[in-house]
């Protein structure tokens, strides 16, 4: 039965995303599942594993060494054994604590990330250069971790953040707010996914939504440079374009990542493990 929903899935990805005459009903609002936020985080610095890190361990609030990635989020209810579904996401106070929480420590890890700086050798320029630099880098950030492009409004905000924080700490730790703010922002925890004009009452899926649904359903998390440029230039809006992308991403180790991590809920595989220890 998952296997036919996940041939559905595929065939929803291809009629919603480009136009045909098929009307899936409303897309509910979902967050990203525990899964999807700590690999969505690692793409979105360039850290390609947890050895990748600069860091193995930190101490946590209570004073425990844990691993720096992946950070651990409440779990999502299991519905049929898989995450992700809507009815087992449940909002809660510490919910939101825990985003607070996981969004500060992956912030503090922004400026030596492979994929933050925008400009070479920021450590190199001048405080007013580099303050600049960084301004560009965090609104290159928040696109990316967005999963489209920034409104002027949304720039604005970004950079009056920023700003703020800048007079009130040193510019490494400026940054480390204003990213942790990107990361636990609705735009990031939530797949909202926006619509592109029709000329009757259905809604197709616009380039950067469609992107998104893609890379989520493949790789359990955000479009890669190739899929983000596709988006940003609407080459995603005709099923032979969403093809090609999938093809090209079904070759990633992300790929097959995903398929066992899907295999794992659809089997119970955990159940299986835990009635054996």
């Amino acid at each position: 039965m998952h296997r036919h929903r996940r041939a559905a899935t595929v065939a929803m990805i291809l009629l919603t995303g480009c136009g045909a005459l098929y009307n899936p009903g409303q897309a509910p609002l979902r967050r990203l599942t525990p899964t999807e936020y700590n690999r969505t985080v690692a793409d979105l610095f360039g850290f390609d594993d947890a050895d990748a890190w600069p860091e193995r361990e930190s101490m946590n609030d209570e004073g425990m060494m844990v691993a720096v990635w992946p950070q651990p989020l409440p779990p999502d209810i299991p519905v049929h054994g898989f995450e992700g579904m809507i009815e087992g996401q449940v909002a809660s106070a510490y919910l939101a604590e825990r985003y607070q929480s996981v969004a500060l420590h992956f912030a503090r890890f922004a400026t030596v990330a492979p994929y933050f700086w925008a400009c070479s050798h920021p450590l190199s320029l001048e405080p007013a250069a580099r303050e600049a630099c960084a301004q560009d880098s965090i609104e290159r950030l928040a696109a990316r971790a967005w999963r489209r492009a920034l409104s002027d409004a949304e720039r604005r905000r970004l950079h009056a953040g920023f700003q703020e924080h800048v007079r009130a700490h040193p510019l490494e730790d400026a940054v480390t707010l204003t990213v942790a703010s990107v990361l636990s922002s609705p735009q990031f925890i939530y797949h909202v996914e926006r619509a592109a004009p029709r000329g009757d009452r259905r809604e197709a899926l616009a380039d950067w939504s469609t992107a998104s649904r893609l890379s989520y359903f493949l790789w359990d998390s955000l479009p890669d440079p190739e899929l983000f440029e596709a988006a940003h230039a609407r080459n995603l809006g005709t099923p032979e374009q969403v093809e090609q992308q999938a093809r090209r991403m079904l070759r990633s180790a992300k790929a097959r990542e995903a398929v066992v991590h899907f295999h794992r809920q659809w089997l119970e595989l955990d159940r299986v493990h835990a009635s054996r220890a």
